[in-house]
């Protein structure tokens, strides 16, 4: 403005006799407009009481009394806004500079002041380094405050009141009639009428009697003792889903605040196409009503109107069977919101590309208020956050950088590098003689299949990879269910599977033949009525055997394996020869069984006919009156016995002293950022080779919400026919997960002078269990409350109607853990 006015006398005197350029001058007499006054009120945490407004009314209180103390003091303790950006929404000046511009032009709001510090643990002839710690103030009040007010609750004597309706700490004013109800407003005494009309008479009676004192805050907290919010939901028929969603967003304090207050009747929009017209949030807010301020009057409640609300627009939860809850709360959130969005006629928004020449905290910044403009909702500030998505082109390195925000976050369980894989190897008795079969360990990635495992096995064992034969025996161990023909990923052979293996020609060899074989148990003195007198037991046989083979040498190789078991006449147990006239080998063919002659020179094609084409042929070895029999000694625990190899002894230490099923929440993080390649269906348009690549996707989270609600996928969908839950312990922390590791990237990475970081410790304070397999099973909650002053440290578990306190807080860290929600 000096400038201007200089430039205009210099101007003026020497232009006076210039009449042609009186248009010139005139322009220039012209003054730019004034800037308006400083006003940084946008950075400032606002005071309107939809925060925890004690804790942030309080330290300003603190601060002004301060200030009017000192009329010189610093106004270093403003609480700012968080995830501010520098560029974007602020800017730092010196101190002059900006007492300069303050004495001419004015300031409308606090100023805010924060001090440059030096770094001191710099090495003695380092150079030091200075920065401007944007937050530190802050949160030393707001830890100052809480620890305050902490204390104050547990002090008999404060006389601190809490709404006897929402349970906030601004309880002013009291129930007219009875004098101990409190309530922060008119709103919060007329939505608690109905549930306090019926002790209103009660405790004014008491107040006549003496018996009890309206001025005493405990008496006055009557209405938020431990009962309060304690109350269970009815099961309407499968609705387990519903109830413990509901149990966990129902301790969402600030929400539940917001509702109880009935400050969500304002914000309801009913016009919103993306909404449900106000219905679920209605809904929603009558069952928060009858759950924390009826708590004293009902053990349990219906949510039937709330249910029936979110079916009529979200079908997928209508009827009465078994539904994800994970599911039900992320469209609860998106619901909500909606209802509840205070943008009336959200104007079209296009998310532009990030400029990757810009710092990407600005485009961070730019990204989260274009989706403000049409987002703008108490659950959006408390839930919503922003991932941070790259890509780069596989073929010309092109980085693509987006931004998306989300409410909930859905991390995979990293399922351990290796898997470890029991086998039962029975060797061909033929070349090494009689012998136990012999427990091996084998470990394999997860990606590995059949063929690896003989490639392990052999390995291992010594067989010759290209004469093993996996098999999978049913449940008890005594039959052949399937034979391992083709190279099958392991990943789809269960954990439970019991696996064999055997020394053996391959199945493919077609000059050879190959038979399974099962022990059956057979009591001559009784008639086989539906097959109860045929008994499976013991081990199953797999071998084969030449085409030329006689029946009485396809006997005497049989006789060679079971010899493993049987204690011969060595030992005065039973005969070679007894054993031989005892054992019935029996095949079926075209529905009616078969004997296999001992003794007969004919081969088995002979006997069989067509039937022996088959690639492997099922026989069964009758034990005809020795089994569990008195005479012979011959028991069926004998066909169990099996040696252990070293590998899976040392296999079965490792599994006795740690759990090498269970992983950290840290750990899911972890794998949550990793770079992954993207599959044919979710390839990316790449701008820079004109077409769709399979591109290398990074996420990450950029802006942590508030709320911060964890999705554990437990399902896995493999196929129609191949559904499974992983019961994978995860390890979470009730109290401090830190996830600074994961914050957004702040400017300190790319500002080394400010260092504006918030710090991301979160508490948790609501779990949704699973229990059973996937398709059916049952869903509890764990919960507890908190507020301003901190979480309590009594946790409640949630069964439908039932709720009981929870007595070790360990239980609460399990394998059934699905949906944590976290405050920070």
């Amino acid at each position: 403005e000096k400038k201007n006015k200089k430039k205009k006398s210099c101007d003026s005197s020497s232009s006076s006799d210039d009449s042609d350029d009186d248009d010139g001058y005139t322009a220039m007499k012209k003054s730019p407009p004034r800037p308006r006054d400083i006003d940084n009120s946008s950075l400032i945490l606002p005071n309107n009481n939809e925060g925890w407004c004690c804790t942030i009314e309080s330290a300003q209180n603190d601060q002004q009394k301060s200030n009017n103390e000192n009329q010189e003091c610093d106004n270093d303790a403003v609480l700012l806004r968080n995830h501010l950006v520098r560029g974007y929404d602020y800017e730092l000046l010196p101190r002059e500079a900006y007492g300069a511009l303050r004495a001419w032009y004015g300031e409308s709001s606090p100023h805010i002041l924060r001090r440059v510090v030096t770094n001191a643990d710099a090495a003695v002839g380092a150079s030091t380094t200075q920065r401007v710690e944007l937050y530190s103030e802050h949160w030393d009040i707001i830890t100052r405050r809480s620890s305050s007010l902490s204390s104050s609750s547990k002090n008999s004597n404060n006389t601190s009141f809490k709404c006897s309706a929402c349970g906030s700490p601004t309880g002013k004013s009291s129930c007219t009639r009875c004098g101990v109800a409190r309530y922060c407003n008119r709103q919060c005494q007329m939505n608690h009428w109905t549930y306090h009309k019926k002790m209103c008479s009660k405790l004014k009676k008491q107040k006549e009697e003496g018996s009890l004192d309206a001025n005493n805050s405990s008496s006055t907290n009557l209405f938020l003792d431990s009962a309060w919010g304690r109350v269970g939901l009815n099961n309407l028929g499968n609705t387990c889903f519903l109830n413990s969603a509901m149990q966990c967003m129902m301790h969402v304090a600030p929400l539940t605040r917001y509702f109880l207050s009935d400050r969500c009747s304002a914000d309801i929009n009913t016009h919103n196409i993306l909404g449900t017209g106000g219905k679920v949030a209605k809904a929603y807010a009558a069952v928060l009503k009858e759950l924390w301020m009826g708590s004293h009057q009902y053990q349990n409640v219906s949510p039937t109107a709330l249910k029936r609300a979110i079916e009529l627009f979200a079908p997928q939860f209508s009827g009465a069977s078994q539904q994800d809850s994970a599911e039900l709360i992320t469209y609860l959130l998106d619901a909500l919101h909606e209802d509840l969005n205070r943008v009336k006629n959200p104007p079209y928004v296009e998310m532009p590309d990030v400029d990757l020449g810009r710092k990407l905290s600005i485009s961070g910044a730019e990204a989260w208020q274009l989706s403000c403009i049409r987002n703008d909702s108490f659950v959006y500030d408390n839930f919503y956050g922003l991932y941070k998505s790259k890509c780069v082109c596989p073929q010309c390195n092109k980085v693509t950088v987006k931004f998306d925000p989300f409410n909930h976050i859905t991390l995979e369980i990293p399922q351990q590098p290796l898997r470890h894989m029991a086998l039962l190897l029975t060797r061909d008795c033929a070349e090494t003689g009689p012998g136990l079969p012999t427990k091996y360990c084998v470990s394999l990635p997860s990606t590995a299949n059949v063929n690896n495992v003989k490639e392990r096995l052999s390995e291992v064992s010594g067989v010759p990879q290209a004469r093993l034969v996996l098999c999978e025996f049913d449940v008890n161990g005594h039959r052949l269910k399937s034979v391992y023909n083709d190279p099958r990923p392991i990943s789809t052979i269960s954990q439970d599977s019991i696996i064999g293996a055997y020394e053996s020609a391959p199945t493919e060899d077609r000059n050879q033949v190959h038979c399974a074989v099962i022990h059956v148990s057979v009591n001559s003195n009784l008639v086989d009525v539906g097959g109860i007198n045929r008994q499976p037991f013991g081990i199953p046989i797999f071998l084969s055997f030449n085409a030329s083979f006689s029946c009485a040498q396809i006997y005497e190789k049989i006789l060679m394996y079971v010899i493993s078991f049987v204690k011969t006449d060595s030992s005065g147990s039973v005969s070679k020869e007894d054993l031989r006239s005892n054992l019935r080998l029996r095949a079926e063919l075209d529905g009616r069984p078969v004997l296999i002659p001992s003794d007969a020179n004919e081969t088995l094609q002979a006997v069989l006919g067509d039937g022996c084409v088959d690639n492997v042929i099922l026989f069964e070895l009758e034990w005809v009156d020795i089994v569990d029999s008195s005479e012979t000694q011959i028991q069926r625990s004998d066909f169990t016995s099996v040696d252990c190899h070293p590998s899976y002894l040392e296999q079965e230490k490792k599994l006795s002293s740690s759990d090498p099923s269970s992983v950290s929440l840290y750990e899911c993080f972890d794998s949550f950022t990793q770079p992954e390649r993207l599959d044919d269906e979710n390839m990316l348009y790449c701008s820079g080779c004109k077409k769709h690549v399979q591109a290398m996707k990074t996420v990450t989270l950029w802006r942590i919400p508030k709320i911060l609600v964890v999705h554990l996928k437990r399902f896995e969908y493999r196929g129609t026919f191949n559904r499974s839950k992983i019961g994978v312990l995860v390890d979470f922390p009730l109290d401090g997960l830190d996830l600074d590791s994961h914050a957004p990237q702040s400017s300190v990475a790319q500002d080394d002078f400010v260092d504006d970081r918030v710090p991301m410790m979160y508490d948790l304070f609501g779990v949704v269990n699973h229990y059973g397999r996937m398709g059916y099973g049952h869903y509890t909650a764990h919960a507890r409350r908190w507020d301003e002053t901190g979480a309590e440290q009594k946790w409640a578990e949630f069964d439908d109607e039932n709720v009981t306190d929870v007595a070790n807080t360990d239980s609460i860290v399990s394998p059934a853990a699905y949906v944590l929600f976290y405050k920070r």
